[in-house]
């Protein structure tokens, strides 16, 4: 059910630069605050909707300043949020600018989560085989940005894994032209060893019977994917 509402005459009650794990975007503009409690866990799509400007919407466990922020969406419409069961979580529907505010639409959905959306499902991979995925319905989960990020982009991401069989240079290649960002650590964390915005090949050093983790997150709107590793 939609929730419709104007920032144009609301107060600008969450100022400043929000939390490094929300990418510490300015939110400058007036705002507006609602909040939701999923009857079950999973993962649920904040969905807004404006003509003549563009929301920020972000999200927190509660509604206090924007060093609580843990979500927001800045270049699209659609944020994915993990729910818990009876818990709350608080949405702000806010602008980058003092002078950008205006009618919306606000809206909450369940959506199903890819099953590689946590390191601890990250989808194995083989030398050679393409793997198809997708970042629909992916959390935004691993924070703060990586070390040798060159975009600040935030979106959901989603997880693999690949033991490479011998040392040397491993390519990792997005095939379905998917616009995505694609990074490789060691750990399921901010670390980095590599990082590529465009084109989608990642080659990095890689050493035998190291488990590494691959990330692929989109640049704007979360699709279909398909990842494939070879040497």
């Amino acid at each position: 059910t939609p929730a419709t509402g104007t920032t144009s005459f609301a107060n600008d009650d969450f100022t400043g630069a929000l939390s490094s794990q929300c990418g510490a975007g300015a939110v400058a503009g007036r705002d507006l605050a609602y909040v939701f409690t999923p009857a079950s866990s999973g993962n649920f799509s904040l969905t807004v909707g404006a003509t003549g400007w563009q929301p920020i919407i972000w999200s927190s466990p509660t509604c206090g300043t924007v060093a609580s922020c843990s979500a927001a969406q800045y270049s699209g419409t659609t944020q994915v949020v993990r729910g818990v069961a009876a818990t709350p979580t608080f949405v702000m529907v806010d602008s980058a600018s003092t002078g950008a505010s205006g009618a919306f639409n606000l809206t909450v959905n369940p959506v199903a989560a890819p099953p590689n959306d946590l390191c601890a499902t990250a989808t194995p991979l083989t030398a050679n085989v393409t793997v198809n995925s997708t970042t629909i319905g992916a959390v935004n989960d691993v924070h703060p940005l990586p070390s040798c990020a060159t975009s600040t982009r935030r979106n959901g991401e989603v997880m693999f894994s690949f033991t490479p069989p011998t040392s040397g240079t491993w390519v990792f290649h997005e095939t379905s032209g998917s616009d995505v960002l694609m990074w490789v650590s060691t750990a399921c964390d901010g670390s980095c060893l590599a990082y590529v915005d465009d084109p989608e090949d990642l080659p990095v050093t890689l050493t035998a019977g190291t488990t590494y983790y691959l990330f692929v997150e989109p640049y704007s709107t979360p699709a279909p994917i398909s990842v494939v590793v070879g040497p």
